[in-house]
């Protein structure tokens, strides 16, 4: 009773100026929470349309040897051939293996970017992503963590958005490619190189260290030990440009020598039907094919030649003030109908051959190596070398892209085979059916890398 009448003692304007602010607090604290959601509802919607990503498939395909890997579900596989891959796994390679992890967008099958694992190479794919929606500015993105030993990168043109490609090792250093372009990238021993063949790439200790950009030709470094930074130029290649196109690729027959830097091609057969060869796009990246089929069973062999002249303009290169020379090649095997070699081991589906002359003596020599991809049954004694070459052929497997380094040749061969002046050179597939593109050809000449023996 005495709180009713203490309530009957206020006056009613007070009461109701009393309700008044309760329901404009009420209005306010409604309006305030209405306005929040809508922010929070418009960030989100924001991120959902035009930032959020969707992962991307990623093929592992295995070039020579085993490969193995270990999934989401923590159980560690091997595999010879391929394997598709729809989440973050952990990727290696052994002594003799090598590999290529292809990163594709199938809304509008696209191949964002072939990674090459060299041999002894590892490495957690942390991230492939691409944006939910066509709509979005935002970029391609693929993370590698905890990355160890060596990895080259093509990231193809035209593919509509921005691409970034970041290797991160142990240490925090991280490597971003940016650009379309090819790349190698090295994790080794205490140190990390990033080499920019062609397109944009920096390299960084991480944290608040600068971003050191690597111009294209140019090859950086960062030592952990000291965490110093060093740029030096690219080892040269005297073949011109790694890859081919409508200017480095001449038909022989109709333009005559070629000149410095450009292929000279041409078929060769004992009968019909000839090989042929021709620029090609394969897995977004232009590459030149040569193939004889038709059910052939005599030899033939499409062959590209490229001569080497020296500064004063006459054939042959001087290599003598180098300490680094090398032969790179990327190539894919499809098919061919002989065993191993052949049964003189000189008609490999793949060849490179390099024409010089020897430090000691002036008579000229050739560097040869081929590579094949399948023994047939009853003919598996066909030599794994032909008369002239001094190693031995390399078996690949069939369908996969495959990158050979020489190692440095100036070190691994005898004194009187080290090359003084390079002549000339040449690869071609023989032998009676065919099928191979090659996408990379150098010869690389510079100073020899502490890094890496390659």
């Amino acid at each position: 009773m005495a709180d009713s009448a203490a309530i009957q003692d206020i006056p009613g304007d007070e009461r109701r100026f009393d309700a008044g602010h309760l329901a404009w607090g009420i209005l306010l604290i409604a309006f305030a929470i209405f306005c929040s959601l809508c922010v929070v509802f418009g960030v989100g919607l924001n991120y959902f349309l035009f930032q959020s990503t969707v992962p991307m498939q990623t093929r592992l395909i295995v070039g020579r040897g085993t490969v193995t890997w270990t999934d989401a579900t923590l159980i560690s596989q091997a595999t010879r051939t391929q394997v598709d891959l729809f989440s973050s796994a952990v990727i290696s390679t052994d002594a003799i293996s090598q590999a290529n992890l292809t990163v594709m967008d199938r809304y509008h099958e696209l191949n964002i970017a072939r990674i090459t694992i060299k041999s002894g190479s590892s490495f957690d794919l942390d991230q492939a992503a691409r944006p939910r929606f066509d709509w979005s500015s935002a970029r391609y993105t693929v993370l590698l963590e905890n990355v160890r030993g060596e990895f080259d990168v093509m990231i193809p043109r035209d593919l509509g958005r921005e691409t970034w490609i970041t290797f991160r090792t142990p240490e925090n250093t991280i490597v971003r490619l940016v650009r379309p372009g090819q790349y190698t990238v090295r994790a080794v021993g205490d140190q990390v190189q990033v080499i920019n063949y062609a397109g944009e790439a920096q390299i960084t200790l991480g944290g608040d260290n600068p971003n050191y950009a690597v111009p294209p030709g140019q090859r950086g470094t960062i030592q952990l030990s000291d965490r110093s930074y060093a740029m030096q130029p690219a080892r040269a290649n005297w073949l011109g440009g790694m890859t081919f196109d409508t200017t480095n690729v001449l038909d022989a027959g109709t333009s005559g020598t070629p000149n410095m830097q450009v292929w000279g091609c041409t078929n060769l057969q004992n009968e019909l039907p000839s090989g042929y060869f021709a620029l090609t796009d394969v897995d977004g990246i232009q590459a030149l094919r040569m193939e004889r089929g038709g059910g052939a069973n005599s030899h033939g062999s499409t062959s590209c030649i490229q001569y080497i002249v020296g500064e004063s303009g006459q054939l042959g290169r001087d290599v003598s003030g180098y300490s680094y020379l090398g032969v790179r090649a990327t190539f894919r095997i499809s098919g061919h109908s002989l065993s191993v070699c052949g049964a003189d081991g000189s008609e490999c589906p793949l060849m490179l051959r390099m024409e010089y002359v020897p430090m000691i003596g002036g008579v000229a020599k050739e560097w040869i190596h081929g590579f094949f991809t399948r023994i047939i049954a009853g003919y598996d004694e066909y030599p794994m070398s032909c008369a002239s070459c001094t190693i031995d052929h390399e078996i690949v497997n069939e369908g996969a892209w495959y990158t050979y380094e020489s190692g440095n040749l100036l070190t691994l061969m005898s004194e009187d085979q080290r090359p003084r002046s390079i002549l000339n050179f040449r690869f071609y597939a023989s032998g009676h059916e065919y099928d191979v593109v090659v996408s990379e050809m150098a010869l690389l000449v510079g100073s020899a890398n502490p890094i890496s023996p390659n």
